[in-house]
This record gives C-alpha cells, structure tokens and sequence, in this order.
C-alpha cells in the first residue's frame, strides 16, 4: 500500500477540528462552573495553553505515525499506542505549564497531583488519536479501491491491446494463400486484396490507443474485409448493407461490427451449403443507434464452437465486455430465425469523442 505522506492536510484539519472542539467545550465547561467559575478569560487562556500543547505533541505522534512502517490497524499497535499515549499526555502537561509560566499565569506545583491531572491530557489526545485512524482508515479504502479499479482498468486494456493485436493468422495466411493463388491469373484480383489488406491493417494499428471510432470509420475497415473475403469465395458470399447515413457519426467501440462481420461469415460458410447472404444494417430509433448483422446458416453453440480449429470462441466474449465498460446501457443480443442468424447491437447515440485506454473519458 501507498505511504500517505501525500494527504498529510486531512490529518492536520481532523486534529485541529477535534483539538479546537474539545477546547471549547473544556472552556464552556469551567467559565459556566457554578460553584467556581472564573470568568471567561482565564478558562481560555489555561484551556488555550493546554489545546496548544496537545496540538504540538499529537502532532509530534501522528508524524511518527506517518513514518513508520507499522500498520495501525492490527491489536497490538494499537496497545502499543495506548500505553505511550501516557507518558505523551505528561509531556503535553508540562508543555502547558510552561506555556502558562511564559503568560504569566502561575502553574500548580509539580506533585502527586500532577500524574492524575495528566489524564486531563490523555483523553483529548486519544481522542485526535482516534479521529487519525478514523481518517487514515477511510483514505487507505480509497486507495484500496482506487488501486483494485486501476488494476482492473490495466487488466481490461491489456486484453484490449491483445485482441488489437491479435491478427487472425487463418484470415491472413488464407488471404496471401488467395494472392499467390491468384497471382499470373488474375493479377487485378491479386492487387485488390493487397491492396484491401493494406487498409485492413492500417485500420488495426493505427488506433492503437483509441476504444471508440465512429460507424463510418468502423464500416470502412469492414468493407475491406468483405471484399478480400467476396474475392476468396467468390459466387459462396453476398455482402448487403443497408446503412443510415445519419448514423455515421455515432460513436461505436473499435472492431465491434468488425467482430459480427467476421462472426457471421464464418459461422455461414461452416453451417450453410449455398451461398452465404450477409446483411449489415444501421439505424437510430429513440436516441438508440441498432446494429443488425445476419447471415444465412445455423446457430453454432460454444461447444460446436469449440470443436472447430479456426474457433477461438472469444471474439463475441471480449465484444460483451468490452460493451459492458464502455456503455453500460447497451445490449447485445444473437439468435436464430428462420435459415439466418442475426446478431443485433443496440448502443447508446452518441458523438464521438476521441477516447483513449490511457485516460476513457464517459
């Protein structure tokens, strides 16, 4: 845990609240004693000796707190503590008589009575005592959390920048397979799914800090993978899409349709014997933006799934997630109808607003 010596005002305000309080009600106290009450000066004066030296000395205490390495919370430093809170109140008690001398205000003599009216200085101090580790306690469950948080957040981002970085290697090797392939055939082809490859990747890392890009920036990198795909299969795939032009600014997490697409093509091809059609489909509806990818074929459970070499099964796992951080009241939802499967996405319509995993701003 973090040392707290970067918060030392909040104990310098709760001890001198506490301090301050006690010294009021102290000198109320005795200037209102009917059978000996003083005036109201002199209860000041000798309260105000005695506040000031309980001030210097808890001060002296919560500084030694502050620097060592003992934690405050366990049984026996806190016996620890008690037993020298004493011999701190008799320090306090001498303080203030010297106080009092300098003012001219003649201390009591120092007798027996002088170890029994130090615990007039005990329970004040163990007072501010308590108050410390009252405060010191609530600020060590707000780092607590604040460090749990910040580590989830680097947990989070971390399978972020893998699932960034984690180039599909079937995708990719089945895509330089089709250039070779097609390379002294059909060299226009060839060059075409260079060429889609080369904005396909550049979409990948080029936003590597980025967690929000916008509809059209997302479907533009979906494009690209569409069109390596429709050159691979040729007559097997038909690509539609119905988009909503005034959805394209809207803020949608990075490779979130990216992941449908790729889901619902091959998902298609593997379940599906004729031709695969696909349908991506954008539009606003009550402040809601509706993502709708369907593909023809069956629904794959995950251990249909799993079963399958080129399956990972994480994709729609990590989208979920990812949804769940970035816009809580979004929903996701995959089922089958009829001979199509439609995975829909329903996300909160809003701007972009370039967010970054170094700092997300909601």
């Amino acid at each position: 845990m973090r040392r707290l010596s970067n918060v030392p005002a909040r104990f310098v305000w709760a001890q001198l609240i506490t301090v301050v309080l006690w010294y009021l009600m102290t000198v109320v106290e005795w200037s209102q004693n009917p059978k000996n009450s003083p005036g109201l000066m002199i209860p000041m004066i000798v309260r105000g000796t005695e506040a000031f030296s309980i001030l210097l000395v808890t001060g002296v205490l919560i500084w030694i707190l502050q620097n060592i390495k003992g934690n405050i919370r366990k049984a026996w430093v806190r016996i620890i503590l008690l037993a020298v809170l004493y011999p701190a109140s008799m320090l306090a008690n001498l303080l203030s008589l010297g106080f009092r001398s300098l003012l001219g205000y003649s201390p009591p003599p120092l007798d027996q009575f002088f170890y029994f009216h130090s615990f007039h200085f005990y329970l004040p101090m163990l007072l501010v005592l308590v108050v410390y580790a009252i405060v010191r306690n609530q600020i060590e469950i707000n780092e607590e959390r604040e460090n749990r948080l910040t580590a989830e957040n680097l947990a989070q981002q971390a399978r972020w920048m893998m699932l960034r970085y984690q180039v599909n290697p079937h995708f990719l090797f089945n895509a330089l397979n089709s250039v070779r392939a097609l390379i002294g055939e059909d060299d226009e082809n060839a060059r075409r799914i260079v060429t889609e490859l080369s904005d396909y990747f550049r979409y990948s890392l080029t936003r590597e800090t980025e967690t929000l890009v916008s509809l059209e920036q997302e479907i533009n990198t979906v494009r690209s993978y569409c069109e390596i795909q429709k050159i691979r299969f040729q007559t097997r795939l038909n690509v539609d899409m119905d988009l909503d032009p005034e959805a394209f600014d809207c803020a949608v997490p990075v490779f979130s349709v990216q992941t449908l697409v790729e889901n619902g093509i091959k998902y298609g091809l593997k379940t599906s014997t004729g031709i695969v059609h696909l349908e991506i489909k954008s539009l606003i509806r009550d402040g809601k933006l509706y993502i709708h990818v369907s593909n023809s074929g069956k629904l794959v459970t995950a251990d249909q799934a799993g079963d399958w070499q080129e399956s990972s099964g994480t994709g729609l796992e990590n989208l979920k997630e990812r949804l769940a951080y970035l816009d809580p009241g979004s929903r996701f939802s995959l089922h089958e109808e009829g001979e199509k499967v439609i995975a829909q996405l329903i996300l909160t319509k809003k701007p972009l607003i370039h967010e970054t995993m170094e700092g997300t701003d909601h």
